[in-house]
């Protein structure tokens, strides 16, 4: 098959985007009606709404969904989401990048049930560990494109990802999964969860051990594949305390081992070159309803710590640098007290405080002598918005945030939503502005490199587009063009050796959709994503940003069984090989998935990832999988 006839193949089949993944949420209140697409609901706006209430453009993978793709990371259910460019490193365990509409990679918040995971010490301030967030405990997946720092604070400039756990329960459950395949990969899982009216508890526990492939590719000569091991523990518990009030506690800890290469391209392999790496993130909540419903009232603690510990030894026949010693732990307390009043039936407002204290430390020794950094920075910030539903079918959103940094003092940003349904038909209009920023890390204000007035990037967004129900729900489509201007982006400056403000970016695009329901049991998504991503400052284009991007998803299922098949094209792309840019060709992956219920208690699955077994890269030097087989089953007590 020649990539131009697969390429103009998925461009007829296939279109996608700015709407909600069309289908039922565990535990949403809307209920399904066979044979239609469920209203899914979201938390764009801090609190649960159909998404007929929202302007936002929302992107919602459920745990119907996770099952159905046979998702085995949040990285997993993450790639075929319109406007989200996700690239990995090689095997699992490598650098990941998550470029939401053209943005940086730090420009994405990932949240953890609303918990901050960005790392304050990293370069860039980004979550590169969504490889390691295992699926079995979790309900929903919300991407939320846009800028949000109106609501989320610092980092949400591209948008916000939010993993939602599973919490509620209906008596008690648990369940036993083992899976096995190519590249001497095994995962192991148990988990149980159960409650009642007063109350609820899940556990989860995760064991996972690939070979792998090598990271730098094996087709520019390397020979070395790059092992992961990890280990996962998640739970959750929470009850009534009264009458109108609950609690709630949440804990997740991973513990993971990964095998690294030196870089990426010929030579790249390192046998001794290792990252040991821990993450530990707890959070409790309490919930207080007043006025019969009308005040809702949210206080939240959370703690992230996460270490990484970097390390090569010298040898004779690959290392080329000599040896690394390099320590990171990044460390986040947050408390936050959220106000939901519903002041008239067409009318709600949410506004909350919210204080941020980080801290981390660097130890580091390439040979030249150790070095260190030890640092900590506070922020507070107050936000409010307020929603109003008219009966002609207008929802508007009108919110702003000030934040206190003690570097660089106050920032403002605001956002303002409107959504319009046509009176007698399924076309809703909608549009949305906002402006967001992203403080500097830690080690860009305060290492060796740092500068310790650098002020927080900063970024101005629109876009607009419209959602369509059509044959009675059966079919959805949708179409939305957005745009950001990004100033005062943070760039190292090699003649200084310092870290300065300087940069500035624009992206635009567009995010078409379109989602049948056309037979009994099947179901068919298709996505298109267009991306223009430029540095303004040099003239270029933004690196690793396809311009042309394709997903197809179908799906179909008969009594016990059901299977699928998927597919993602990406388009031509720049990227860097040192000293120059080259261009990266266009790529057509797909892959397979069947399952089958035996019994209520015992399910058969398995897939085929990449099934064309193509040859590609994400990132230019890096590897990628070949045709590889996965089976596995799942017992339920």
């Amino acid at each position: 098959m020649k990539m131009s006839f697969r390429r103009y193949f998925l461009f007829l089949i296939g279109f996608s985007a700015s709407f909600p993944q069309l289908s039922q949420a565990d535990t949403a209140p809307a209920t399904a009606t066979p044979g239609r697409f469920p209203e899914v609901i979201v938390t764009a706006h801090r609190l649960q709404l159909p998404v007929s209430q929202t302007s936002s453009s929302v992107e919602v993978i459920t745990r119907e969904d996770l099952k159905r793709l046979q998702a085995g990371t949040v990285l997993d259910a993450l790639r075929m989401v319109p406007g989200l460019d996700t690239l990995l490193s090689g095997p699992r365990g490598q650098n990941v990048s998550l470029m939401l509409r053209g943005a940086n990679t730090e420009h994405t918040l990932v949240l953890l049930d609303g918990i901050p995971l960005n790392d304050p010490i990293s370069i860039g301030r980004l979550f590169g560990g969504l490889d390691h967030i295992s699926v079995e405990q979790i309900d929903r997946i919300e991407v939320v494109r846009g800028p949000l720092s109106p609501l989320y604070g610092s980092s949400a400039m591209g948008g916000v990802v939010n993993i939602l756990t599973r919490k509620d329960a209906e008596g008690y459950q648990g369940a036993l999964g083992f899976e096995g395949g190519s590249y001497g990969t095994f995962r192991e899982s148990a988990s149980f969860s159960g409650g009642d009216a007063g109350g609820h508890v899940s556990l989860a526990l995760t064991r996972f051990d690939t070979d792998g492939f090598s990271a730098a590719d094996k087709a520019l000569g390397n020979v070395l594949s790059n092992a992961d091991r990890e280990t996962t523990f998640s739970f959750a518990l929470g009850g009534a305390a009264g009458p109108e009030w609950s609690l709630g506690f949440s804990g997740r800890y991973n513990k993971a081992h990964t095998e690294l290469d030196d870089f990426g391209g010929a030579y790249g392999d390192d046998p001794d070159y290792h990252a040991d790496s821990d993450i530990f993130i707890f959070k409790t909540t309490s919930d207080l309803s007043l006025l019969q419903g009308d005040w809702r009232q949210s206080l939240t603690f959370s703690f992230t710590d996460e270490f990484r510990n970097y390390q090569d030894d010298p040898n004779d026949i690959f290392d080329i640098y000599g040896f690394v010693r390099d320590r990171y732990r990044g460390s986040i307390l947050q408390g936050d007290w959220q106000n939901t009043l519903r002041l008239f039936p067409e009318e709600t407002l949410v506004m909350g405080l919210q204080a941020h204290r980080e801290w981390g430390f660097n130890t580091a020794d390439y040979g030249y002598g150790p070095s260190s950094l030890a640092a900590t920075g506070d922020s507070g910030g107050f936000y409010l918005e307020s929603l109003t539903e008219l009966p002609e079918g207008l929802v508007a959103s009108l919110g702003g945030r000030v934040d206190a940094h003690s570097s660089f003092g106050a920032h403002g940003t605001y956002r303002a939503g409107l959504a319009y349904r046509l009176p007698g038909s399924g076309l809703r209009l909608k549009a949305n502005y906002g402006t967001a920023f992203k403080t500097p890390s830690l080690y860009q204000l305060y290492s060796f490199y740092g500068e310790p007035n650098l002020l927080p990037e900063e970024n101005a967004g629109w876009d607009a587009g419209f959602d369509w129900d059509l044959e009675n729900g059966r079919v959805k489509a949708g179409a939305t063009y957005f745009q950001n201007d990004f100033r005062e982006l943070i760039e190292f400056n090699s003649g200084t050796s310092k870290y300065y403000n300087v940069g500035e970016a624009w992206t635009k695009g567009c995010e078409v959709s379109l989602a049948a329901l056309p037979l009994e049991g099947f179901q068919a998504r298709a996505s298109y994503t267009y991306t223009e991503a430029w540095n303004k400052t040099q003239g270029t284009p933004l690196l690793r940003r396809p311009w042309h991007k394709v997903g197809l998803d179908l799906s179909y299922g008969i009594g016990p069984f059901q299977c699928g098949v998927n597919a993602k094209y990406v388009g031509v792309r720049k990227d860097f090989n040192y000293p120059s840019v080259l261009l990266m060709g266009e790529y057509l992956v797909m892959g397979l998935t069947a399952s089958y219920q035996l019994d209520e208690r015992l399910r058969l699955y398995g897939r085929v990832v990449n099934l064309l077994d193509e040859v590609y890269e994400e990132v230019y030097g890096y590897g990628t999988a070949g045709r590889s087989y996965y089976a596995g089953t799942q017992v339920s007590f």
